[in-house]
């Protein structure tokens, strides 16, 4: 998203959530599907850690640094910092978001798009007056894990066609699968 454009989306998202914070801290109880953008904002926010910003800024091209980027604004912290710099010079159409969530981990202004950090941090005030729900995230696999679940993929389908679906089962049970599931 270009600057401008993002700037736009994040003021409605701000608008909406001022004109209509008595339904958002009724959430989960109380849905309004034109808040559901700031929902899950607000459920991504609570699951961000190190190791999501870590993946999403390394695994999943510019999409990935963005949303790390745009996360780590709304929540920042410093252990984020390292991996958004990393990420810094992959994504050099985006690189302004990058500079954001990098001012806003270090509580410093962002010169260039001081405008985009004063709505960021108000989506942040109103993003964390929703209650927060418990989000589980699963860790991908690596990609040595990967050859042995293609593998295990492979022995599962030979124990189905074998002996049906008792015996997929437990080949499945024994497989890597079993922490992926």
């Amino acid at each position: 998203m270009k600057p401008q454009a993002a700037l736009r989306f994040w003021t409605r998202l701000r608008d909406d959530g001022r004109e209509l914070a008595s339904l958002l801290c009724q959430f989960p109880l109380v849905k309004y599907e034109p808040l559901d953008t700031l929902y899950a904002c607000a459920k991504a926010a609570s699951a961000l850690d190190e190791k999501l910003v870590a993946d999403l800024s390394t695994h999943y091209s510019w999409q990935g640094v963005v949303e790390a980027s745009f996360l780590a604004a709304l929540r920042p912290h410093a252990a984020y910092a390292s991996h958004l710099r990393r990420a810094r010079d992959s994504v050099p159409h985006n690189g302004w978001i990058v500079d954001l969530a990098l001012s806003e981990v270090r509580g410093s202004a962002c010169e260039r798009h001081l405008e985009h950090q004063k709505v960021i941090r108000e989506l942040r005030e109103i993003i964390e007056r929703i209650p927060e729900q418990p989000t589980a995230l699963r860790r991908g696999p690596t990609t040595g894990e990967l050859l042995q679940l293609q593998s295990s993929t492979v022995a599962v389908a030979n124990a189905y066609k074998e002996g049906g679906v008792a015996q997929a089962k437990a080949a499945l049970d024994a497989s890597p699968w079993r922490d992926f599931l």
